[in-house]
């Protein structure tokens, strides 16, 4: 090849790298804006899935005392408190609001329980489904240990055994009528 078209040759190759990387940098912006565009995108729906499995979990399957009860016993066997017996009652306040109160007591009467089995079983079924809306309306419990055969009374501050007898537990529920929703 002579001179000139060796330096044709060179100038064509050079404006078609030139053309060629040009091409290549506006198809890697692109794939960069995108990769930006649908890393946003997952995680708006990330966030979705969290809230809708957030609220599935809030979800009440029944309004019927069943599934109160069935809720309540499973958090009771959730915090190691085994088995529990739950009374309802349901009573209208009125014309506006009807009042379901849930007792709750062990069915071992000897069993005792450690405050904190019985701080999460209160705080899973008071706040865990907010749509229930259940309140602790009375609790009393007393040590499980109330003294030995020998007549000595209880163990006082850190030697007390943190074992607690439930004596009384009642949930209540306020939900408005018919007419008021």
């Amino acid at each position: 090849m002579s001179g000139n078209r060796t330096l044709l040759f060179l100038i064509a190759l050079c404006l078609a790298a030139a053309g060629a990387r040009t091409w290549i940098g506006g198809e890697h912006s692109d794939y960069e804006q995108g990769f930006v565009t649908h890393k946003k995108a997952y995680q708006d729906i990330y966030k979705t899935v969290q809230d809708l499995s957030l609220r599935r979990g809030q979800v009440i399957f029944g309004e019927a005392e069943s599934s109160f009860m069935g809720y309540i016993s499973g958090q009771a066997r959730d915090a190691y408190m085994g088995t529990v017996t739950i009374n309802p009652n349901t009573k209208p306040k009125g014309n506006q609001y009807l009042d379901t109160t849930m007792t709750v007591s062990s069915e071992n009467k000897g069993a005792g329980f450690t405050r904190n089995a019985l701080a999460g079983f209160l705080f899973n079924v008071e706040s865990v489904k907010k749509s229930m809306k259940f309140r602790t309306t009375n609790l009393k419990i007393s040590s499980a240990n109330p003294g030995d055969k020998r007549g000595r009374p209880v163990k006082k501050g850190a030697e007390r055994e943190d074992i607690w007898r439930l004596d009384n537990l009642v949930f209540k529920r306020r939900m408005p009528t018919e007419k008021k929703r």
